[in-house]
C-alpha cells in the first residue's frame, strides 16, 4: 500500500485516490506475488458494505432492481457533472 501512497496506518480519507496506472501496477504485483493473489479482488469486494460504495451503494440500496439502480447512478453522475460546471 505504502507504494502507492497510502499509509495503512492513517484515517481512511475517502477523497484520497491514487492514479489508475498506479493501482493497476498494485493489482500486478499482488497477483504475482501472492498465492492467493487473483482472489484477492473477490475477498475485498465481499468484505465492504454497500455504504462503502458511495452512490453506487446508495443506488444498490433505494433501486427496486439492477436496472434501477443503474439508471439512478447515471442520473446521479449526470447531477454531478452539472455542479462541477
Amino acid at each position: 500500500m505504502r507504494s502507492v501512497g497510502v499509509d495503512p496506518d492513517a484515517a481512511i480519507d475517502p477523497k484520497f485516490m491514487i492514479a489508475d496506472d498506479a493501482y493497476y501496477a498494485l493489482c500486478e504485483r499482488v497477483f504475482r506475488e501472492d498465492p492467493e493473489g487473483p482472489s484477492v479482488s473477490i475477498r475485498v469486494g465481499s468484505s465492504m458494505r454497500c455504504d462503502d460504495y458511495g452512490a453506487f451503494g446508495l443506488a444498490w440500496k433505494s433501486a427496486i432492481d439492477l436496472r434501477g439502480s443503474y439508471a439512478f447512478r447515471t442520473l446521479r453522475a449526470r447531477l454531478d457533472q452539472c455542479q462541477h460546471i
